[in-house]
């Protein structure tokens, strides 16, 4: 009841990933997964490699896929691939990811990560009445946002009353409750 579905979000379906490694934080809920994707420039239609760590969570004997980190060069720097992550022995939340930019002479680069989320629900009023309400539990779980209004439906997770597939992995939910004196919808 403890498998782990790697979950695959190449940009382009042409892109290759090999997994390169994992490693769990101390506790055993947090999973890192590094690996390395082969991809084409657009525009000068040459390969070049990057590297990509993914970060699992483990509730209720299921992964959820809740962070990933693309070294694409995206950002503006160069892309690179991941050389090893390591979670720290103090804190089970943060994480270390050693960087090899391939070229340059700092070849070796060191970046520090701290991953917190808390599970939460949203209250929502619906347009039929001003009176009721419901509350509104999601997940993430890589490009899928996992939904069920509680009041319709008690499914514990990781199953979900609905879903919705985005086309990047989702990194964080947003959302903004309906005060008392507001319709929801207008």
């Amino acid at each position: 009841h403890r498998e782990c579905k790697i979950h695959n979000t190449v940009a382009a379906k042409t892109d290759k990933e090999d997994v390169t490694g994992i490693a769990f934080n101390l506790e055993g809920d947090l999973l890192g997964v590094t690996s390395r994707v082969t991809s084409k420039d657009s525009t000068s239609n040459q390969q070049y490699q990057y590297g990509k760590v993914q970060l699992y969570h483990r509730s209720n004997y299921h992964w959820y896929l809740k962070y990933e980190l693309r070294y694409d060069g995206n950002a503006g720097s160069s892309p690179a691939v991941i050389s090893t992550i390591k979670f720290s022995e103090e804190d089970p939340c943060q994480i270390m990811v050693a960087l090899d930019r391939r070229g340059q002479e700092a070849a070796l680069e060191w970046r520090g990560y701290t991953f917190r989320w808390e599970s939460s629900t949203v209250q929502y009023r619906s347009n039929q009445s001003l009176t009721s309400s419901s509350v509104l539990a999601m997940a993430i779980d890589g490009k899928k946002l996992n939904f069920t209004p509680l009041d319709k439906a008690m499914i514990p997770p990781p199953m979900c009353a609905s879903s919705l597939e985005l086309p990047a992995p989702v990194v964080g939910i947003a959302s903004r409750p309906c005060f008392h004196n507001e319709v929801a919808g207008k």
